[in-house]
């Protein structure tokens, strides 16, 4: 993996984002899956009064559901933007006295916190994938601040879902810039400036995040994709939305699907939970 991590550029895509980041979650049927998906393995795997770091945070859709929990969370991201927005959207939603600290931070390096410093760490959306040769230390930071047989629940981007659900753009690519570009990111998973103007990102494979886990003495406690069986299926799930029993079975289907190991490459993300073994 090159040595392509530059926090300037992140910071600086999610300062602009904006409150962008808070939309994404709930703009359509199908992010809304991908959004109850995340949410379930908080659900499972977080505990009343576990203490949190919600790294790469953003708007806080994430502490807000931790809050719920009972967790006292501290969040960190590497956008003071995003930072703000936080405080604004969880105060809002009544739960700010669940905040212990907010901390600007990039997950691949993480000393201001204690080792064992958290019960749980949370670090989902695209932290890691923007880590570039830096990705072993983040995996040895996030496992490092977390107490020993604490849960790590993580996503990345993934390279075959989010190729099927954006294959039009994909050939778009290519008519601009080339089949030499397109083949290259689908071997590699690396998107460039050739690609991607504002900063370089890694999509994983399965079996790639697995490898990496397993490799730092992780434990892989639960995998799943973010969403399949919504994928390509927008019009579909419109039509069911407002009803509220059809939409529920078919949550209830996309998470059990989603779980299959036939599956958990489907989706836009990869969501593991893993612990020091």
């Amino acid at each position: 993996m090159p040595d392509v991590f530059d926090p300037d550029a992140v910071r600086g895509y999610y300062d602009g984002l904006a409150d962008g980041e808070w939309d994404r979650l709930t703009a359509t049927p199908v992010e809304e899956a991908k959004l109850h998906v995340h949410t379930h393995y908080l659900r499972e795997h977080i505990q009343l009064a576990d203490h949190v770091l919600d790294i790469g945070a953003g708007p806080g859709r994430f502490t807000i559901e931790l809050a719920r929990l009972g967790a006292r969370v501290t969040v960190a991201d590497i956008s003071p933007v995003q930072l703000a927005l936080n405080r604004e959207r969880v105060g809002a939603a009544g739960h700010e006295d669940a905040v212990v600290a907010r901390r600007e931070a990039d997950v691949s390096d993480l000393s201001q916190f204690d080792t064992a410093a958290f019960d749980a760490t949370v670090c989902y959306g695209g932290p890691l994938s923007y880590m570039g040769s830096r990705l072993d230390d983040a995996i040895d930071e996030l496992l490092r601040v977390t107490k020993p047989r604490g849960p790590l629940l993580l996503s990345v981007m993934s390279l075959v879902g989010s190729s099927q659900t954006h294959l039009d753009g994909i050939f778009d690519v290519m008519d601009a810039s080339g089949r030499d570009v397109v083949e290259a990111v689908a071997a590699s998973g690396d998107i460039g400036p050739e690609v991607r103007a504002t900063h370089h990102m890694h999509m994983f494979r399965w079996s790639e995040l697995r490898a990496l886990l397993q490799r730092h003495g992780c434990e892989i406690v639960a995998a799943s994709a973010s969403n399949c069986l919504s994928v390509g299926n927008a019009e579909a799930l419109a039509r069911i939305r407002d009803d509220h029993d059809a939409w529920e079975m078919f949550l209830r289907w996309e998470l059990d699907y989603c779980r299959e190991p036939g599956a958990i490459d489907a989706g836009t993300h990869i969501i593991a939970v893993a612990r020091r073994a």
